[in-house]
């Protein structure tokens, strides 16, 4: 059932995510000086270290946020959007790791509950401060295009059946589809690469909520269908 299938996910969110950040592993080896370029025939990209981001990792934020919660209001979709682009889309020429998780706890939950979690989903999306700064030395760049952005029908009928009745009244579970892109310069060459991306946000709205804010990440590759 799907409240079942949300706390099984928040329960074991540590030891699904280091099960299933295979893909974003890979992504984040693209411009590690891979000695076979995409499109070419050589075997598959190695995966890189794991990933892990903390909220002051990389020094301090230097991104001017434009995430401000109001900015989504009482629309989840609009907030799980506005998250999914603080999330992908950065520059590590421009950026900083911190500043991007700073970026993403100012759209998430405010009294702090679900901080922790969050930062622990965060690990599968974002590089560590050791392979940050190897990126920058590529000047790398990230951006995603999301092609869907949603409430599943299936979280719908749940929350209409009462199957998610003990979580936070206004919990929405939005379905994000996208294609993550990412580029940046290989002695003197430039490379990019482009992957898939889905995942399933969390986010709790009225009456739990003033504004919609981002509670946690599912697991890469993941949506509830």
């Amino acid at each position: 059932m799907i409240g079942a299938w949300l706390r099984e996910r928040w329960r074991f969110v540590v030891v699904l995510l280091a099960a299933g950040a295979v893909i974003f592993v890979v992504v984040l080896h693209l411009l590690a000086g891979d000695p076979h370029p995409v499109g070419s025939s050589g075997p598959a990209l190695q995966a890189g270290p794991r990933p892990v981001a903390s909220a002051t990792a990389g020094g301090a934020p230097s991104r001017i946020s434009n995430a401000s919660p109001a900015a989504s209001g009482s629309d989840p979709v609009a907030t799980a959007r506005r998250a999914a682009l603080i999330l992908f889309d950065w520059d590590t020429t421009t950026d900083t790791l911190g500043s991007v998780t700073t970026e993403v706890l100012a759209v998430a939950d405010p009294t702090g509950e679900q901080t922790p979690g969050l930062l622990a989903d965060l690990t599968a999306y974002l590089p560590d401060p050791a392979w940050w700064e190897r990126l920058r030395e590529y000047e790398t760049r990230q951006r995603v295009d999301l092609d869907t952005v949603e409430v599943p029908a299936a979280w719908t009928r749940a929350v209409a059946t009462g199957q998610v009745a003990d979580l936070l009244p206004g919990t929405y579970a939005v379905n994000v589809v996208g294609t993550l892109h990412r580029s940046g310069v290989v002695a003197g060459r430039p490379e990019s690469f482009a992957h898939p991306v889905e995942l399933t946000m969390f986010v709790a709205c009225e009456p739990a909520l003033d504004e919609c804010r981002l509670l946690r990440l599912g697991v890469p590759g993941t949506v509830l269908e």
